[in-house]
């Protein structure tokens, strides 16, 4: 499934640039599945909750080299595609 490709890819780039692939999941539920879907909300926002802020935004000041792969991303993403 194409959506679940870029999620894959997402999550590699957020890994890639220190922020963390595990801050973004893709779940397949019905509608009739309302319980499942309060856990799992609960699930995610314990998660980032562990995970704490953004770490990039302190270290966006201390490293410049993140602002340069911040950007390229930009650009490659202006450019109308991704490697999915």
């Amino acid at each position: 499934m194409a959506a679940e490709r870029r999620v894959n890819y997402v999550k590699r780039l957020l890994d890639e640039i220190g922020l963390g692939g595990e801050r973004l999941e893709m779940v397949f539920l019905s509608s009739a599945e309302g319980a499942r879907w309060a856990q799992i909300a609960t699930e995610m926002t314990e998660r980032i909750l562990r995970l704490g802020p953004n770490p990039l935004r302190e270290e966006k000041t201390r490293n410049p080299k993140l602002e340069t792969q911040n950007s390229k991303l930009k650009t490659r993403n202006s450019k109308g595609g991704t490697d999915v």
